[in-house]
């Protein structure tokens, strides 16, 4: 007899997204930014300026997902 076994189907996680934003550019985390924000610096991150911010009220639910990534809305807009 032979048995297939599969991890467990994880649950996505869907959270209302309240803002759109253009991303202004990309520079190394610096340290000075690090000491402003009172965190810890480590060499290798990277900061991305949000610019154009607008907000969304209410949300519009959305798959959550880790980095920065580009959603197709048009079908969720209610108008």
């Amino acid at each position: 007899m032979r048995s297939i076994c599969a991890k467990k189907a994880r649950r996505i996680p869907i959270i209302p997204i309240r803002a759109f934003v253009d991303i202004g550019g990309v520079h190394e985390w610096t340290e000075a930014e690090a000491t402003s924000q009172g965190k810890h610096w480590q060499p290798g991150y990277f900061c991305w300026p949000f610019e154009n911010i607008r907000t969304v009220e209410p949300g519009i639910k959305a798959v959550v997902k880790r980095r920065i990534y580009t959603i197709d809305v048009a079908d969720m807009l209610p108008f």
